[in-house]
């Protein structure tokens, strides 16, 4: 849950992560698989994982339908997709077809428009998992890991209140072993947005110069889309034990 010591500089998030990148660097696009052409490694052509990647999409969009935002986040989330699948082939550690296969699984995941705040919420990082409580407050444990570099971690487990059109999450004192404010007094806020759900992270009064719950230039800001379970993390990494920086 706490970042790992080894963690380094993120590299490449903004083209892997396409709820992150403004619209007009990663626009939508159709859930068609990618080019070959300008491929930086000639060994590694479109092929079935990248097919069924763009059929799982198309399925995920029908979906969503429904919901011409949330439609049009899904397709740029595709875009950021394929942006993430370069990035991958420009690093010779990494598994293409790793990748491929749990961003598939990402895209079977989604869920059509839903209301309320309850259920799995998902980024191309990270997800989101919000239950209500006896009391009328809400669990809300959030996660995030850097698809490809491998170069940070967050992971917050917080009590959400609403107040007014959002829920604001604080740190759970009853989740840490040592009762303590493991956040440093940073908080959660998130924010409906039609289809979506949008969070963002505030300092408070805390000292820390970044968020203490991530590693190096980690973060939890995304905008997320409903999911009908939490897939398992979108990664360029096999599985591993002991492995380095990334693998699971």
């Amino acid at each position: 849950m706490f970042p790992r010591p080894q963690h380094l500089v993120a590299m490449l998030l903004a083209a892997l992560v396409a709820a992150r990148a403004p619209a007009a660097e990663v626009r939508p696009v159709a859930c068609v698989p990618v080019e070959s052409e300008g491929s930086p490694r000639a060994a590694a052509p479109p092929g079935p994982l990248d097919t069924a990647l763009a059929e799982a999409c198309a399925a995920a969009l029908d979906r969503v339908r429904a919901d011409p935002a949330l439609a049009r986040h899904l397709r740029r989330a595709y875009a950021g997709f394929l942006a993430g699948r370069e990035a991958v082939l420009a690093r010779p550690e990494a598994r293409l077809p790793v990748y491929l296969r749990t961003g598939r699984q990402w895209f079977d995941a989604l869920d059509g428009p839903r209301a309320g705040w309850a259920g799995a919420w998902i980024s191309g990082a990270g997800d989101i998992v919000v239950a209500p409580r006896p009391d009328g407050s809400f669990t809300v444990r959030a996660r995030a890991d850097d698809p490809v570099g491998g170069s940070y971690t967050c992971g917050f487990v917080g009590v959400g209140r609403l107040a007014g059109e959002v829920m604001e999450v604080a740190w759970d004192t009853a989740e840490d072993e040592d009762e303590d404010d493991g956040a440093d007094g940073w908080t959660l806020v998130l924010r409906r947005d039609g289809g979506l759900l949008t969070l963002a992270q505030r300092r408070n009064a805390s000292p820390a110069p970044t968020a203490p719950f991530c590693g190096v230039h980690g973060s939890l800001e995304e905008t997320y889309l409903p999911a009908r379970v939490v897939p398992d993390p979108v990664t360029a990494w096999e599985p591993a034990s002991g492995a380095g920086p990334g693998r699971r």
